[in-house]
């Protein structure tokens, strides 16, 4: 999948080391802020859907590739979801654009600790989802949102609300593995909002039982 992308990004002419750099990913950082510096929730909501067929699936492409790298280069991960989210101002949005929102949120937070983007970023992206008929898409989101932007600003009830939504989407279209992960934030959530080990113990059982 990754020497494939990288075949792609060649014959679309977009320049990407697959080893990129601190520096590089922070060029890209500052560029891309440029980019956003006016920009409204209002017009990053509504951008023209891409016309492009080629940038389309290119872009779709970054995407597929970063799933496959973000745990051996994080440097990669970032620097595709940089370039994909500064071809999406220019080219138009695609059915992915809540995932380059959320992602760029997650970016923010974990580079940079800049909570209050990531968290404007992030509730773009649950409005994005949750306007879309894509079931994958939303159990995507509110798996991002629930378990790594929620609790930066509301209280682990809410967090636990948007893990149980995401539980219930990812069933419905076989997304087990994020359903099982899902699980384990749960608990552990619910633990730290008080819940006593016996009712974690009679949770759980119920999510082994639906998940096999």
């Amino acid at each position: 999948v990754i020497n494939a992308g990288f075949a792609a990004f060649e014959l679309c002419n977009i320049p990407i080391s697959r080893e990129p750099t601190n520096l590089q990913v922070l060029k890209e950082v500052l560029l891309l802020k440029w980019e956003l510096k006016n920009m409204t929730d209002g017009q990053l909501m509504n951008l023209p859907p891409i016309e492009n067929k080629e940038m389309d699936v290119l872009i779709r492409i970054m995407i597929y590739v970063v799933s496959n790298t973000y745990r051996m280069n994080p440097n990669l991960s970032g620097m595709l979801f940089l370039k994909v989210f500064r071809l999406q101002l220019k080219y138009g949005a695609t059915i992915e654009s809540a995932m380059v929102y959320i992602n760029y949120a997650l970016l923010l937070i974990a580079g940079f600790n800049d909570i209050k983007q990531a968290m404007r970023f992030g509730k773009l992206a649950m409005t994005l989802a949750d306007h879309q008929n894509s079931i994958v898409i939303k159990a995507r989101i509110y798996f991002t949102y629930g378990i790594f932007l929620n609790h930066w600003e509301e209280d682990y009830k809410t967090s636990i609300k948007y893990m149980r939504v995401m539980q219930q989407y990812g069933e419905q279209v076989g997304l087990n593995y994020q359903v099982t992960a899902t699980s384990c934030f749960l608990c552990a959530t619910q633990l730290a909002n008080g819940t006593s080990l016996k009712e974690l113990d009679e949770l759980s059982s119920k999510i082994r039982e639906r998940i096999i």
